[in-house]
């Protein structure tokens, strides 16, 4: 059951990342609909606070909820930005990367010990990566990452992706018994108060900047994703060490997009993603295997 846990938190945080699929694909406001995200992401967070009747305020959990939500509503707008120069399928393996900031930290400062056969499981997950990039430039006359200033852009929100994903662990770390969506509540908040200022900035600057259904349903949608797919993660690393939580996430994120983008946009596999896909199932088999 604790793996299935780690399962379902790669497979919702997947879901999660259609969502730049789908704004690139109606070309939505990106402010409006942080806006919107923020918003349901707060009411979501504090509807499930009230049904698992968790507590409304601890200080761990304003402090890191607070970090959280600005780093969050950050990198989203800058992938936002990003996705928009670079390909989605580019983008969305480099940003896994983002792994070793949080997997370094569970070995490094929390101290978590691997087994050989763990070890060897990690190291095919992180291995496999670079095989769903290179699979999708192969054979394509542009480079996958038009520019330097793009590329400093997409390895930066690589790296704040990392920190977001290691405020979890910190959290549980320090308040084990905190409320998981309490948490999430304060992360919503300081995202309105961020997405909210930026919009009443730059109001005049985005020509599409009006409500309509499908900008809200998208903001519904990417907010219930993001809720359960931290929620499962928080969840997960109150049961396992962090350095099987987050490469065992990380795949099966990856091969979740993977067979997502062939079901759903009929992207087809090259050898070097069939490649990565065999790899990176054998890195989930191995660890998976030490958990049993």
């Amino acid at each position: 059951m604790k793996l299935w846990i780690v399962f379902f938190s790669g497979i919702v945080s997947a879901l999660a990342g259609l969502t730049y699929k789908f704004r690139h694909k109606y070309q939505f406001s990106i402010d409006l609909l942080l806006v919107f995200f923020a918003l349901f992401f707060a009411i979501f967070s504090v509807f499930f606070v009230l049904i698992f009747k968790e507590k409304l305020y601890s200080p761990w959990a304003a402090f890191f909820g607070m970090c959280s939500g600005s780093i969050q509503a950050t990198v989203i707008r800058l992938m936002f930005t990003v996705t928009s120069r670079v390909k989605i399928n580019i983008s969305w393996t480099v940003i896994q990367f983002s792994v070793l900031i949080p997997f370094l930290m569970s070995v490094i400062i929390f101290r978590e010990i691997l087994t050989m056969r763990s070890l060897i499981g990690v190291g095919c997950i992180f291995t496999s990566i670079p095989f769903f990039g290179l699979g999708k430039s192969k054979g394509e006359i542009d480079p996958s990452i038009p520019d330097l200033t793009t590329g400093l852009l997409l390895f930066f929100c690589a790296f704040l992706t990392g920190l977001m994903f290691s405020i979890p662990k910190l959290y549980t770390h320090f308040d084990d018994s905190g409320g998981t969506f309490t948490l999430l509540f304060y992360n919503g908040l300081a995202m309105i108060v961020l997405t909210l200022t930026i919009f009443m900035i730059r109001i005049n600057s985005e020509g599409n900047s009006r409500i309509s259904f499908g900008i809200t349903f998208l903001s519904i949608y990417m907010s219930l994703t993001n809720v359960g797919a931290i929620a499962l993660l928080i969840i997960a690393l109150l049961h396992i060490d962090g350095s099987v939580v987050y490469p065992l996430r990380t795949v099966v994120n990856i091969l979740t997009i993977f067979l997502l983008s062939f079901v759903l946009f009929r992207e087809r596999a090259n050898l070097l993603e069939a490649i990565g896909a065999v790899i990176a199932l054998a890195g989930l088999v191995l660890v998976s295997a030490t958990m049993g």
